[in-house]
């Protein structure tokens, strides 16, 4: 949808040191958003920190689903309340993993969506983590949620508002951040992430920061940008907007991006993991020419993934080549791969389960 923007504040930037949330920086959220919409754009916002909220307020529930339903309705009250004041309306979308794979709640939800921004109404995101066990969340993280949306809606821009200003190279938090400066620019998402599961050390809050580079590396698939900022400067988000700078890190898309049909967008954004799987040039060729993945082609496993995980694979020269759904864990690839007398027909990617990188 044409003017959608995608914001995704985390627990961090939203909750005090004992879990409580901070009112002002809230209405300082609904400013913007207000803001956002006077620009003639739809924002959506992704707001974490519900199982926070919860234990914090009722300490007596245990399960993470509990302290979840609880805290979810304190956060949706207050932003209706806070809503209410500022002249801005909200509706809630409690997400799981089955309204992205299965195509007719697909379809629903992204009508929905629309239905909303058209009328005014901005949502209000999260995934349903009453239903979800604390081990299997529905998604990894709040920050793929939020590039998810960004796919579903197939939005313009992405902003990631996070406690730290953007991505460093060291680690702000022990280093004396004032005497540096975020990264300003990011071309190459994939290439920071297979810096990571190289072992190589580059960027700060290696969960953290992954995850966000996770999420923009998926909305850069799709010719999305990624504006990764501190919350603490979430005003910058207007101003972005408004073709100003961004103080923090923008995460540029590909420079060809992906053209999807609805089938191949809910296959990228079904289980996208942040690995890699490296082939040769005869199977780099081979799946250019629409062919499905052998495992004799691939000589190294990036990251791990699940079976049925969207998983990238680059050539031998780290160049992107497809996208595609696993049939084999990286455990169990990486096993074959090393194997002493390697098979040579066992599948990992069908070519119906691949989406090419133009070249």
């Amino acid at each position: 949808m044409k003017g959608a923007i995608v914001i995704k504040i985390g627990s961090n930037s939203l909750l005090d040191t004992q879990g409580n949330i901070d009112q002002v920086f809230l209405r300082r959220v609904v400013d913007v958003l207000k803001g956002i919409q006077s620009l003639g754009k739809f924002p959506l916002l992704v707001l974490s920190g519900a199982v926070s909220t919860g234990k914090a307020d009722a300490s007596a529930l245990v399960s993470y689903g509990a302290r979840a339903a609880r805290g979810q309705l304190i956060i949706t009250a207050l932003m209706y309340q806070l809503g209410e004041e500022a002249g801005v309306k909200f509706g809630q979308f409690l997400i799981s993993r089955q309204d992205i794979i299965d195509r007719g709640r697909y379809n629903t939800l992204q009508k929905t969506f629309q239905e909303s921004l058209s009328a005014g109404v901005v949502p209000l995101i999260n995934e349903n983590d009453a239903t979800a066990a604390a081990q299997t969340h529905n998604f990894v993280d709040n920050d793929q949620l939020a590039a998810i949306v960004g796919v579903v809606i197939n939005a313009d821009k992405l902003f990631l508002l996070t406690n730290v200003a953007g991505v460093f190279r060291t680690d702000p938090n022990k280093d004396n951040q004032s005497e540096q400066a975020p990264i300003a620019r990011i071309t190459d998402v994939n290439k920071e992430l297979m810096s990571l599961h190289l072992g190589k050390k580059s960027l700060a809050g290696r969960g953290g920061m992954e995850a966000k580079l996770r999420a923009a590396r998926l909305a850069s698939f799709v010719g999305l940008t990624t504006y990764i900022i501190n919350a603490q400067s979430l005003e910058n988000v207007v101003e972005v907007i408004q073709g100003g700078k961004c103080y923090g890190t923008v995460c540029l898309p590909w420079p060809q991006p992906l053209a999807l049909t609805e089938r191949s967008r809910r296959l990228i954004v079904s289980n996208t993991s942040s690995a890699c799987i490296k082939v040769d040039t005869g199977a780099a060729k081979a799946l250019r020419a629409r062919k499905s993945l052998l495992a004799v082609g691939v000589t190294r496993v990036y990251g791990t993934f699940d079976v049925q995980d969207s998983v990238e694979i680059i050539d031998h020269n780290n160049h992107p080549v497809a996208l595609g759904v696993s049939a084999l864990s990286s455990v169990e690839l990486g096993k074959i791969i090393t194997a002493k007398d390697r098979p040579f027909n066992v599948e990992v990617i069908h070519a119906d389960n691949l989406i090419l990188f133009p070249l």
